[in-house]
């Protein structure tokens, strides 16, 4: 099995020090993989399914169907289509609600947009208070290059930027089913092996402090790219990424520590972990490229099989032991 040795044997080195702060501007998940353009899809609101979708049902389905058609009339794509209902999810369960919360009183509706957004009128309809949202997100500049929760965040302004990553799949599953759509297609945009340091020498340290060619050194790399960096200054090394172990096994102790979320739940970009129980003595970490309907997981990865070199396989989401998800994005 993989060993995912890091850096935790060699502590004497100094990691190298991470001295700004960069803005996220690359896509993890949602945006047009190559070859894949697909256009919006019109539902008859009327005509949703009668059975529940990925636990959606009812009104709920209609507002989904809604949203997608007042992307759709707006000349936008799936892809706006997956970050407007994945948004409605992530603010009212996809229902219209007529109260707001303590960080906004006057929130309302699909959205939970404020009195600033528009009428009350135009926040309780779906179809309207839609519109809003997607002529807001027409304003964010490169919206189709980010990942669908930065987007969201962009447009809603709410606190946690990574807040409705979990709901990208239920919203893949929703809409597909009812615009009778391919959703898959809409994965991680940047695949393949982009990994630096393809030839260096083993059981040395790379810039990121992790030993070169080893399943968490691509994966830092990985973590550090989606974040908006590939190059010194990193923002993710083994001294702030995971400084209680540089072993794969390590890497949740390490999560949990920071305080940052882990889930069985796998979203594009995360991080598929495997403890030493699992996948040899040193554990194993992998990137999750895509999250599929049937419930598997494309992982690209390194040093899978001992091998020091990338690789790519599908497999069942429930076969990780955890999915630690992006650190949060400041």
């Amino acid at each position: 099995m993989d060993k995912g040795k890091g850096a935790l044997a060699l502590v004497t080195v100094p990691a190298v020090v991470v001295s700004s702060m960069f803005a996220f501007i690359l896509l993890i998940a949602g945006g047009n993989s190559a070859g894949c353009t697909v256009p919006g899809a019109t539902v008859d609101v009327a005509g949703v399914p009668s059975t529940a979708i990925d636990g959606y049902s009812g009104a709920q389905l209609q507002n989904a169907a809604a949203i997608m058609n007042a992307a759709d009339s707006q000349g936008m794509d799936l892809q706006a289509q997956l970050i407007g209902v994945m948004t409605a999810m992530g603010e009212s369960g996809l229902q219209v609600q007529g109260r707001g919360d303590t960080a906004g009183p006057d929130s309302r509706g699909l959205f939970q947009q404020r009195s600033s957004w528009g009428t009350l009128a135009q926040r309780m309809d779906p179809t309207q208070s839609a519109t809003l949202f997607f002529q807001k997100l027409k304003t964010i500049p490169d919206w189709q290059s980010l990942d669908p929760s930065i987007a969201a965040h962009d447009v809603q302004q709410n606190a946690d930027p990574n807040f409705y990553s979990p709901y990208f799949a239920k919203a893949q599953e929703v809409v597909g089913k009812l615009g009778g759509v391919d959703t898959n297609c809409f994965t991680a945009k940047q695949a393949g092996n982009d990994y630096p340091w393809q030839s260096s020498t083993i059981d040395t340290l790379s810039p990121l402090g992790y030993d070169y060619r080893e399943c968490v050194d691509f994966v830092a790399y990985r973590l550090n790219r989606d974040a908006g960096t590939s190059h010194a200054p990193w923002k993710y090394t083994w001294s702030n990424l995971t400084p209680l172990g540089g072993n794969a096994d390590q890497w949740k102790t390490s999560w949990e520590a920071h305080g940052w979320q882990t889930s069985h739940t796998p979203i594009p970009g995360s991080v598929a972990w495997w403890g030493s129980g699992s996948a040899g003595s040193l554990g194993h970490v992998a990137y999750v490229q895509a999250v599929n309907s049937n419930g598997t997981v494309a992982l690209e990865e390194y040093n899978w099989n001992d091998n020091h070199s990338y690789s790519t396989r599908t497999i069942a989401a429930s076969a990780v032991d955890d999915f630690l998800y992006p650190p949060p994005r400041t």
